[in-house]
């Protein structure tokens, strides 16, 4: 049902809180941009191997910085690394340096019952952090080829 719903809307990608190979598999023959989530080194190989086309490591907590250039150093480096789930603005810049090629938000962007100005100033916070690393990383595109397409 969920590919029906993105065929309609148009979307060409699928994003899913596991690595089910079977759903990357099925994605891939449809010509989807595939981005599971996956919590061990395991579950990464198992995605990649079906097709998946990046990877969500969740939850950011248990994929710190450090955690992440290991399995970046394991994947080859290549692999397009999204931590999400409790990321914070102070841990852009260590994931950024560690190899992430971007984040995915939810909790820590937005949360019920703060007065609208509240979150739009954390909102604004990811955005003012982001754009440096951004920035920064345009000046070393030679040497982190990761984030060439910034």
């Amino acid at each position: 049902m969920a590919g029906v719903m993105y065929r309609l809307s148009g979307d060409r990608s699928i994003v899913t809180p596991h690595a089910r190979t079977l759903v990357i598999k099925a994605s891939k023959a449809e010509l989807y941009y595939v981005l599971p989530g996956f919590a061990t080194l395991t579950e990464s190989f198992q995605a990649l191997g079906a097709g998946a086309d990046g990877l969500r490591a969740f939850p950011a907590e248990a994929a710190s910085p450090f955690v992440l250039k290991v399995l970046r150093v394991v994947l080859l480096g290549k692999t397009l690394m999204f931590p999400l789930g409790g990321i914070t603005p102070d841990q852009i810049g260590g994931h950024c340096v560690a190899g992430a090629y971007g984040f995915g938000f939810g909790s820590n962007l937005y949360k019920i019952g703060k007065r609208l100005g509240e979150n739009e100033a954390v909102a604004i916070l990811f955005v003012r952090v982001i754009t440096e690393f951004k920035v920064s990383f345009h000046s070393d595109v030679n040497e982190l080829s990761i984030h060439e397409n910034y």
